[in-house]
């Protein structure tokens, strides 16, 4: 607070700062007097992907999307019929354990080895 009041002495209290009569007023006028003069404007072409960049680019991400959902419904049902073809081969599988173990017991319950399998096949 003494500085503030120190200073308050040597500069005194009046604004030190003015602005010229009117000047905010005039000073668009005066900006615009101090603009360059008007050229003839040229005419540019813009190239077709100049003028639909935007457009083009948002088609290629729409197809592109639309493509990857393809693949990936074709990927899901080539799956699906993977694993129904999985299926069946594991019950075949299963049915031709189930008819070995069948076919076990039944050699066991008539007392069948192999030698005797072997002599039968070969017709002796």
């Amino acid at each position: 607070m003494r500085t503030e009041e120190n200073l308050k002495e040597m500069f005194g209290r009046e604004n030190p700062f003015k602005v010229p009569e009117n000047y905010f007023e005039t000073l668009a006028d005066n900006i615009i007097s101090q603009l360059p003069e008007e050229s003839s404007a040229r005419v540019v072409k813009m190239s077709v992907w100049k003028k639909y960049r935007v457009h083009l680019l948002a088609a290629a991400c729409v197809l592109s999307v639309l493509f990857s959902a393809g693949i990936y419904v074709s990927v899901k049902e080539n799956t699906k019929e993977a694993q129904v073809f999985d299926k069946t081969r594991v019950e075949v599988a299963e049915t031709t354990i189930e008819a070995e173990d069948a076919f076990d017991e039944m050699a066991d319950y008539v007392m069948i080895d192999k030698e005797d399998m072997y002599a039968y096949i070969s017709g002796e």
